[in-house]
């Protein structure tokens, strides 16, 4: 057995493996909601609070300490994020995760408009800092004579001739450098044949 079906059968058994473990976790996630009489869970969009501006444009999902989404990727449930306010750290914006059992996402998306009616944070405008740089202030000046139109239309016309003209020669020389066909071979002339 070689390497490459050594590493295709380690992977397919952890892909596997994988799958048997998404299965229990989901059973999981299922049951918490039966068990606990549960409409939805609730979790912070973001693992820290005050995130500075750099981190939160660096985080990825892909990142579970930062942004904590892993839960929602197991389990295959509906999940929606919605604003809930400012951070106490910077006065940035942070939002909250809901989550529902599979195939909820009509009664999520209910719940997340109710929210947002009742706490309408997604209208709040944040101020907006004056920037320590100066912006220079520009002048408008009406523009000048351009090309005169005879001109270039006379100009185009000598540039078009030009291309054409090589064209037309370039065609010619292709032309030139084909083998000529063999001449056909006319068909016997049936008259003559007849009389002999």
């Amino acid at each position: 057995m070689g390497d490459g079906s050594r590493r295709a059968q380690h992977a397919s058994t952890q892909y596997l493996q994988f799958s048997r473990d998404r299965a229990v976790y989901q059973r999981a996630y299922n049951r918490v909601f039966t068990e606990n009489g549960l409409t939805a869970i609730v979790l912070p969009a973001t693992a820290t609070d005050g995130m500075p501006r750099v981190a939160a444009s660096a985080a990825s999902i892909l990142g579970a300490d930062k942004v904590p989404v892993t839960w929602a990727n197991f389990s295959g449930a509906p999940v929606i994020a919605l604003p809930a306010g400012r951070s106490a750290a910077i006065g940035m914006p942070f939002g909250l995760q809901l989550g529902r059992v599979p195939w909820a996402e009509v009664e999520l998306l209910e719940m997340r408009l109710a929210l947002e009616a009742a706490a309408p944070h997604w209208a709040e405008v944040p101020p907006m800092a004056r920037s320590p740089l100066r912006i220079p202030e520009l002048s408008f000046v009406a523009p000048g004579q351009g090309p005169r139109p005879h001109q270039y239309r006379r100009g185009h016309r000598r540039r078009l001739a030009r291309h054409r003209t090589a064209a037309a020669l370039r065609l010619r020389h292709h032309l030139a450098q084909r083998p000529h066909p063999r001449p056909r071979a006319h068909p016997p002339d049936l008259r003559r044949l007849d009389r002999t």
